[in-house]
């Protein structure tokens, strides 16, 4: 299923003549948002590779990707040394572990904006392993397909027919509500039971560094 088959279907079962293409789009995309939110499952893990040159990434720091929703793991590989996880602190603790600018293999991390700071400050050449959620692909073309289209259509279509039945006041939106957070439930349920057998989830995408 692509996206102009998601959204035929969502037309279908609201079927109100007085909704524009335009606000069916919205909805469509609302629920999108609102997916997001609230699953964190397999197909929306991403794990990166990112090497710490003292240049382009300088001062101990790290952009956060721009598709970053939650954090799994950081570790960090020092030149000559093995990986290991480097723990989320608060900043006083960050402070602490890169006071006088000690260089070193970076034990713990905060957010600060748009970036990470760790302590202490890696030597360069190190190499930071960043799993993470991370958002959808897009959904705008007919043809534009993916996990939401083909695994979670139904979560979609009544994602957006409880946008929808609250702009229309429409009285069938308890219902449309209801179903949307049953079907958020099993969705999530079945991700958690395969991590616990699992015992660890791999990332569903893996991206080299740049």
């Amino acid at each position: 299923m692509n996206y102009g088959e998601l959204k035929a279907q969502f037309l279908g079962l609201l079927k109100r003549r007085d909704l524009t293409d335009t606000q069916a789009d919205i909805f469509l995309q609302q629920a999108v948002a609102r997916v997001q939110r609230v699953l964190r499952i397999p197909p929306m893990e991403k794990s990166i590779a990112v090497t710490y040159d003292g240049d382009v990434f300088k001062d101990g720091k790290l952009p956060i990707p721009s598709d970053y929703l939650r954090l799994i793991a950081v570790t960090a590989t020092p030149p000559g040394m093995g990986e290991k996880e480097v723990k989320q602190a608060d900043l006083s603790t960050v402070l602490r572990d890169r006071w006088g600018g000690a260089v070193g293999r970076p034990v713990s991390f905060v957010r600060r904006g748009g970036l990470w700071h760790f302590g202490p400050i890696p030597p360069v050449g190190t190499v930071f392993r960043v799993d993470y959620y991370d958002e959808f692909p897009k959904l705008a073309k007919a043809t534009d397909s993916g996990y939401l289209t083909m695994g979670a259509n139904d979560l979609i279509i009544y994602g957006a027919l409880s946008f929808a039945g609250d702009w229309f006041i429409d009285k069938r939106a308890p219902a449309w509500e209801q179903r949307f957070e049953a079907i958020v439930n099993e969705i999530q349920n079945q991700a958690d039971q395969d991590a616990l057998v699992n015992a660890v989830v791999s990332a569903a995408y893996e991206f080299p560094e740049d």
